[in-house]
């Protein structure tokens, strides 16, 4: 059964399988970096607010062995359990002085990203791009967050200089910046589930870089987009100052950095290379933000590049 074809029929099957009021809509979703995806959402006649699940990984599990029973099962539990019967109220969205207050910032590789951003308002910035959202909290939608759009930015009758600006503000204020030891970051996960100190010394073991280049984690309090912390350029020169040293950056993912202090025995190639091999073996492609390193440089107070792919 080729992808169209499990579409159709698991989208038939779980409608059925949920009553004869119900039926299903498709929808086409560019995700981060460019993904697209296939959105099934299974609603009551008359009602178009319904959760969406993605079916490409539905599908990637059916070719892995897992019944069409089993899926189906999933996807009608999960329509019953988080059917919507009451939209969000959004129309704040269109009221800048209401959105100046709650609207972030989330950096996006430029190049892989270049269908998404003509459509929605951003800053470039070297390799990559600001680009802005808006949290939102709904009693049966739970968090989430809603991208900016032009169509919302031009009836904002603002620039995008103050835009950027106040979302600044915002992810910097709110979320925070927080900057941790590798070595802590790594002990914590592992016996925050259920691991002792023998697999933690295991871990540590078998990290490549040697143990007199010390590295550290930066992202935000709540991890989740916390590579715009690479944007607080007054909190690189304190920490850089501390460890008096230029600082190397690393975007382990879109949603936190490595940071190396420069202590002369790192290779930018040797660093790239590193970036690229965990971009293309341990993260999923809508995570990667960049295979290009940065570099902070105290003087300057200025983050550049250090290398490019």
């Amino acid at each position: 059964m080729n992808f169209e074809e499990f579409k159709l029929y698991v989208s038939e099957a779980v409608t059925s399988a949920l009553g004869d009021d119900y039926e299903y809509t498709h929808t086409q979703v560019i995700k981060n970096n460019g993904i697209r995806l296939t959105g099934l959402s299974v609603h009551r006649t008359g009602n178009t607010i319904s959760p969406t699940f993605y079916l490409e990984g539905f599908y990637e599990s059916y070719k892995k062995g897992e019944s069409l029973k089993s899926i189906i099962d999933t996807l009608a539990e999960g329509y019953s359990r988080y059917e919507i019967e009451e939209a969000p109220d959004l129309d704040f969205i269109t009221d800048y002085e209401e959105v100046s207050k709650r609207i972030m910032i989330k950096l996006v590789n430029y190049e892989k990203n270049k269908d998404f951003l003509c459509e929605a308002p951003y800053v470039k910035i070297m390799d990559l791009a600001a680009v802005f959202y808006v949290e939102i909290k709904h009693k049966m939608m739970g968090e989430g967050a809603i991208m900016i759009r032009n169509s919302c930015f031009e009836k904002w009758g603002t620039d995008i200089d103050t835009v950027y600006k106040d979302a600044f503000n915002n992810t910097r204020n709110i979320l925070g910046c927080e900057i941790s030891n590798i070595t802590e970051v790594l002990k914590n996960i592992i016996l925050s589930k259920g691991g002792d100190d023998s697999e933690v010394d295991e871990l540590l073991s078998r990290l490549s870089t040697p143990e007199d280049i010390p590295m550290y984690i930066l992202s935000n309090k709540t991890g989740h987009f916390g590579a715009s912390c690479m944007l607080y350029e007054d909190m690189l020169k304190s920490f850089a100052d501390k460890m008096e040293n230029d600082l190397y950056i690393l975007p382990s993912s879109m949603h936190e950095l490595i940071i190396i202090p420069d202590s002369g025995k790192e290779e930018p190639d040797n660093l790239r290379m590193m970036v690229k091999q965990v971009n293309s073996e341990q993260l999923e492609p809508g995570e990667v933000l960049s295979d290009n390193v940065y570099y902070f440089e105290r003087k300057q107070g200025k983050v550049r590049l250090a290398c490019t792919a």
